[in-house]
């Protein structure tokens, strides 16, 4: 099954990336934007959130898009800035899941206000 990561970055443009069956640390995807441990939302049992949270003092860019995501999911919103990854769950052995191409599909045209094309999965 094809699977995909979300990555929302601040202001735009949002990036779709081909997520391997191994399921692919997200720090490995979020290195360039963070300097230290992710933090992670599980938002629902097929929808995590990885970022870094440097807290209200944060000087990275606000993410709209990041923070209205979490705001839909969790009762007590907080400003999200920087970068944020969306990955599917966690399967039964502790690997991280990647998104459906309907996930995909939903979270752009719902967060980002446009479509998506989809990447070519790689070949392992």
């Amino acid at each position: 099954m094809k699977a995909y990561a979300l990555l929302l970055r601040p202001g735009g443009p949002f990036e779709v990336h081909d997520w391997p069956a191994d399921g692919v640390p997200p720090q490995q995807t979020l290195c360039s934007d963070c300097d230290k441990a992710l933090d992670v939302l599980d938002l629902d049992a097929d929808l995590t959130l990885w970022f870094a949270d440097l807290g209200d003092q944060d000087p990275r860019p606000f993410n709209p898009a990041a923070t209205a995501l979490i705001g839909d999911y969790l009762p007590h919103q907080q400003r999200h800035h920087g970068i944020a990854l969306l990955t599917g769950g966690m399967s039964a052995q502790g690997l991280i899941l990647g998104l459906t191409a309907h996930q995909i599909t939903g979270l752009t045209a719902h967060y980002c206000g446009q479509p998506c094309a989809l990447p070519p999965q790689r070949q392992s």
